[in-house]
């Protein structure tokens, strides 16, 4: 059974709206292409630009050893830039604050390797399925073929899917099980 628009889980339309910002779009235009699909006001024209202006992943590399040389601060920058990545809900001074109680040995790959794991399954809980087909169909709605769809979702958020994943929400989208007609 199709939903209409404006019932959708916020985290479909937090991806439309991710969608509309990588394409250049400003807060108030999002907002307004946010209205016209929805037809009611979800989120105010405040919430989207506190909604762009959240990162969903670090742009730089960190590296814990570079050049045989240890990063001694490697382990906080690499809490607080995933903090800064949209894990908004997560206090960055709790993270650091668990890691440094946790962590023994806080270079020792086995800690880096679990804080990864531990912090990208909550990065998952942001760009999950619901984010994805939400941004999805944004490019749907602007006649984005699949295989497009498929690279500018892979290269816009860095997440790993398949093309059988997007061709299988396309198909939901198209048959009615997200929202009627455009």
């Amino acid at each position: 059974m199709s939903q209409t628009s404006s019932t959708f889980d916020k985290a479909i339309l937090r991806g439309f709206l991710f969608c509309l910002k990588h394409q250049g779009l400003s807060p108030i235009e999002a907002h307004s292409a946010l209205l016209q699909f929805t037809k009611t006001e979800i989120f105010t024209v405040e919430e989207i630009t506190e909604l762009f202006n959240r990162n969903y992943r670090p742009k730089k590399t960190l590296f814990l050893i570079e050049n045989g040389i240890l990063n001694e601060n490697a382990p906080e920058k690499f809490l607080t830039s995933v903090a800064e990545a949209g894990l908004q809900d997560i206090d960055t001074l709790r993270l650091l604050e668990i890691f440094r109680t946790v962590s023994t040995d806080p270079y020792s790959l086995e800690t880096v390797e679990t804080y990864l794991r531990a912090e990208l399954d909550q990065k998952k809980l942001i760009i999950g399925k619901n984010f994805i087909s939400g941004f999805l169909i944004c490019l749907h709605r602007q006649n984005y073929k699949i295989e497009d769809s498929y690279e500018k979702l892979k290269a816009t958020t860095g997440i790993e899917i398949e093309i059988g994943e997007v061709k299988k929400i396309y198909a939901e989208i198209a048959k009615g099980d997200y929202y009627d007609g455009m």
